[in-house]
Protein backbone atom coordinates (compact mmCIF):
# COMPACT_ATOMS: atom_id res chain seq x y z
CA UNK A 1 0.00 0.00 0.00
CA UNK A 2 1.40 3.37 -1.01
CA UNK A 3 0.47 6.27 1.25
CA UNK A 4 0.57 10.04 0.85
CA UNK A 5 2.82 11.24 3.64
CA UNK A 6 4.22 14.29 5.32
CA UNK A 7 7.69 13.70 6.79
CA UNK A 8 8.94 15.65 9.81
CA UNK A 9 12.63 15.33 10.64
CA UNK A 10 15.84 17.29 11.11
CA UNK A 11 19.17 15.52 11.90
CA UNK A 12 21.30 13.14 9.87
CA UNK A 13 19.82 10.04 11.52
CA UNK A 14 16.42 11.00 10.09
CA UNK A 15 17.71 10.92 6.50
CA UNK A 16 17.80 7.12 6.09
CA UNK A 17 14.10 6.63 7.00
CA UNK A 18 13.17 9.40 4.53
CA UNK A 19 15.16 7.73 1.76
CA UNK A 20 13.61 4.34 2.64
CA UNK A 21 10.07 5.73 2.38
CA UNK A 22 10.84 7.24 -1.02
CA UNK A 23 12.49 3.99 -2.20
CA UNK A 24 9.41 2.05 -1.08
CA UNK A 25 7.30 4.20 -3.39
CA UNK A 26 5.48 6.32 -0.84
CA UNK A 27 4.28 9.69 -2.02
CA UNK A 28 5.99 12.26 0.21
CA UNK A 29 3.85 15.35 -0.30
CA UNK A 30 5.89 17.57 2.01
CA UNK A 31 8.98 17.43 4.22
CA UNK A 32 9.03 19.64 7.31
CA UNK A 33 12.40 20.37 8.88
CA UNK A 34 13.91 23.12 10.99
CA UNK A 35 14.76 26.45 9.42
CA UNK A 36 18.23 26.90 7.92
CA UNK A 37 20.84 27.93 10.49
CA UNK A 38 24.17 29.64 10.47
CA UNK A 39 27.05 27.24 11.04
CA UNK A 40 30.66 27.97 11.78
CA UNK A 41 32.13 31.44 11.50
CA UNK A 42 30.55 32.40 8.21
CA UNK A 43 27.24 34.08 7.67
CA UNK A 44 25.98 31.55 5.14
CA UNK A 45 22.88 29.59 6.10
CA UNK A 46 23.08 25.81 6.16
CA UNK A 47 20.10 23.47 5.71
CA UNK A 48 19.37 20.58 8.06
CA UNK A 49 20.49 17.15 6.81
CA UNK A 50 16.84 16.17 6.19
CA UNK A 51 16.18 19.32 4.17
CA UNK A 52 19.30 18.74 2.08
CA UNK A 53 18.28 15.12 1.40
CA UNK A 54 14.70 16.11 0.57
CA UNK A 55 15.89 18.71 -1.94
CA UNK A 56 18.23 16.12 -3.47
CA UNK A 57 15.23 13.78 -3.82
CA UNK A 58 13.15 16.52 -5.43
CA UNK A 59 10.67 16.80 -2.56
CA UNK A 60 8.85 19.92 -1.39
CA UNK A 61 10.36 21.25 1.87
CA UNK A 62 9.26 23.81 4.45
CA UNK A 63 10.06 24.80 8.01
CA UNK A 64 6.43 25.71 8.79
CA UNK A 65 4.04 23.26 10.44
CA UNK A 66 1.09 25.33 9.24
CA UNK A 67 1.99 24.33 5.67
CA UNK A 68 0.75 20.79 6.37
CA UNK A 69 -2.68 20.18 4.84
CA UNK A 70 -4.34 17.22 6.62
CA UNK A 71 -6.82 16.98 3.73
CA UNK A 72 -3.99 16.16 1.30
CA UNK A 73 -1.94 13.64 3.29
CA UNK A 74 -2.94 10.42 5.02
CA UNK A 75 -0.20 10.13 7.62
CA UNK A 76 2.60 12.06 9.25
CA UNK A 77 5.93 10.34 9.87
CA UNK A 78 7.98 11.97 12.64
CA UNK A 79 11.68 11.11 13.00
CA UNK A 80 13.78 13.25 15.36
CA UNK A 81 11.90 16.39 14.36
CA UNK A 82 12.94 18.44 17.40
CA UNK A 83 9.88 20.63 17.87
CA UNK A 84 6.57 20.16 19.64
CA UNK A 85 3.74 19.37 17.25
CA UNK A 86 0.58 21.31 18.17
CA UNK A 87 -2.31 19.28 19.56
CA UNK A 88 -4.73 20.54 16.89
CA UNK A 89 -2.51 19.12 14.13
CA UNK A 90 -2.20 15.81 16.00
CA UNK A 91 -6.00 15.66 16.22
CA UNK A 92 -6.39 16.27 12.47
CA UNK A 93 -3.66 14.00 11.12
CA UNK A 94 -2.60 10.55 12.34
CA UNK A 95 1.14 10.40 12.97
CA UNK A 96 3.73 7.76 13.75
CA UNK A 97 6.93 8.56 15.61
CA UNK A 98 10.12 6.63 14.96
CA UNK A 99 12.10 6.77 18.20
CA UNK A 100 15.75 5.70 18.29
CA UNK A 101 16.24 5.19 22.02
CA UNK A 102 16.64 1.60 23.14
CA UNK A 103 14.91 2.48 26.41
CA UNK A 104 12.43 5.28 25.56
CA UNK A 105 10.55 4.76 28.83
CA UNK A 106 13.62 5.88 30.76
CA UNK A 107 14.69 8.82 28.59
CA UNK A 108 13.86 12.52 28.57
CA UNK A 109 10.77 13.85 30.32
CA UNK A 110 9.46 10.35 31.11
CA UNK A 111 12.45 9.81 33.40
CA UNK A 112 11.10 12.16 36.06
CA UNK A 113 8.06 9.93 36.63
CA UNK A 114 9.95 6.68 37.10
CA UNK A 115 13.02 5.18 38.72
CA UNK A 116 16.39 6.64 37.83
CA UNK A 117 17.48 3.43 36.10
CA UNK A 118 15.54 0.34 34.95
CA UNK A 119 15.70 -2.74 37.11
CA UNK A 120 17.60 -5.68 35.68
CA UNK A 121 15.76 -8.83 34.73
Amino acid sequence: MVARLVYLGTPELAVAPLRALVAAGHDIELVVSRADRRRGRGTALSPSPVKAAALELGLAVTDRLDAIDPAVVELGVVVAYGRIIPADLLEQLPMVNLHFSLLPRWRGAARSSGPSWPATR
